[in-house]
């Protein structure tokens, strides 16, 4: 008579921050120490990091929508070791960070501006820059501010 294996099961979802384990206890017990190794190692690999909190969804940075918690003083640190210098990068970088400011999570031109101009950056046309953005669909509005789509918040993990 054969006996059935185990279900075992991990979800990872970079997007939200969320991980997922389904399994007996032994399962997890013998993966756990790899598990938290990856958790660890994505969290230092994330230009936008993500706090993975049992049983919560908050998150340090931007990523994961208006329920994140963002001190701006980590914005220079984000600004300055991106690997692109274009106004279209920086602006978007600037709104993942003024957005914070709103419940629903968006933010305006002239927030992320402000950020960029608090560092010495000074855009020609922020609201040029905020248009290429909508056009590669990083942003869409919502009312008359920006929100982060998708697309834009796997833009914003590559600008490292």
């Amino acid at each position: 008579m054969e006996t059935e294996a185990p279900r075992a099961r991990v979800r990872v979802s970079l997007h939200t921050g969320e991980l997922e384990v389904e399994g007996s206890e032994s399962f997890i017990a013998k993966y756990a120490e790899a598990l938290n190794a990856l958790i660890s190692r994505v969290q230092k690999d994330t230009p936008i990091a993500t706090d993975v909190t049992k049983g919560s969804d908050a998150s340090r940075l931007q990523t994961g929508g208006p329920s994140q918690q963002s001190t701006v003083g980590d914005f220079p640190e984000a600004l300055h070791g991106m690997s692109s210098t274009s106004g279209t990068d920086q602006i978007l970088v600037a709104g993942s960070f003024a957005r914070v400011a709103h419940a629903d999570g968006t933010f305006a031109t002239t927030e992320a501006n402000a950020l960029l101009l608090e560092q010495g950056i000074k855009l020609a046309n922020p609201s040029q820059s905020m248009t290429n953005n909508l056009k590669a669909k990083r942003v869409f509005k919502s009312g008359k501010n920006w929100k982060i789509s998708r697309t834009g918040e796997e833009y914003l993990r590559t600008l490292a």
